[in-house]
């Protein structure tokens, strides 16, 4: 069977399926990560072009896009889950997990899209447990060091990045969409991964994360260090996998990797105007030793 290894976040997993692999030696985003090894593989995944009907339990989430619609379910008696997109124009792709298997089974449509989008459910599902979260944030590196921005679409977080990266020396963009949150037991560290939004920004590198701020709007520039447990948590939770959030087994790594990132980093809330002020007060409050 035809297959391709990939390592996203020192975690090597296999894709099997003549299709899939194929689609996926075409994509950009996918190539630095290309790489591993059977011995070192924790999980694959086989792609089918065929259907294999399920019977669900319930829909634990659901969110309807710009032109897809996504549901994320929990498989009847089996205890796995089940994740489909549906398009405007009816193509339809799957991704399951039976139980507690290391083997994902991808079916239907294929494109680039569906796939991406599947696959990043797919890495979230085998990986939660092991401290990793893909978390929706723009991540910068300064130094040598990680710094994340965090805060609702549109809110301005690729924009704070681009402030950095103009306004501060040696300042780069590791990702700008999707960067992979690991925590290890005794630091945080963030890597980049081939899910960056609208930005081409597919760094298969990793650094320690040191800090992260929660951007809102506002009319002024103003940062806040946030103390209370309660209140760093709720600044990171929002931009956690919220497909995972109606399931007790799947949150409970969520929850522990947050515990983990609020007991080892520094978290603020930013309140801002789109400006280089608003870039040199959030440098100077995460940078500060």
């Amino acid at each position: 069977m035809i297959h391709t290894f990939y390592t996203l976040s020192n975690c090597c997993f296999k894709v099997e399926g003549e299709e899939l692999v194929q689609l996926l030696s075409k994509e950009e985003a996918f190539k630095p990560f290309e790489g591993g090894s059977e011995e070192g593989k924790i999980f694959e995944i086989h792609y089918s072009s065929s259907r294999t009907i399920f019977s669900l339990e319930d829909t634990l989430f659901e969110h309807t896009g710009e032109d897809f619609y996504f549901s994320f379910s929990r498989i009847e008696g089996s205890g796995g889950y089940f994740a489909q997109i549906i398009t405007d124009n009816g193509e339809e792709t799957s991704l399951w997990r039976e139980g507690e298997d290391s083997v994902l089974f991808l079916q239907g449509a294929i494109s680039s899209f569906a796939v991406s989008f599947l696959l990043r459910v797919g890495f979230g599902l085998i990986t939660n447990t092991m401290g990793r979260i893909a978390i929706h944030g723009s991540c910068v590196v300064k130094e040598g060091n990680a710094y994340l921005f965090l805060g609702e679409s549109g809110i301005g977080k690729s924009t704070h990045s681009r402030l950095w990266i103009e306004n501060i020396e040696n300042t780069f963009l590791l990702n700008d969409d999707s960067p992979i949150i690991h925590y290890d037991g005794e630091e945080v560290w963030i890597y980049g991964s081939p899910w960056s939004g609208k930005t081409p920004c597919y760094k298969n590198e990793r650094y320690p994360l040191k800090g992260c701020a929660r951007i809102t709007q506002a009319p002024h520039n103003k940062i806040v260090a946030l103390e209370r447990v309660i209140d760093m948590y709720s600044a990171i939770h929002p931009s956690c996998p919220p497909e995972f959030s109606y399931e007790e087994n799947l949150y409970n790594g969520i929850s522990r990797t947050i515990e983990g990132m609020i007991s080892s980093i520094k978290v603020f809330r930013l309140e801002c105007l789109p400006n280089e002020e608003a870039a040199m007060i959030s440098y100077q409050a995460l940078c500060k030793e």
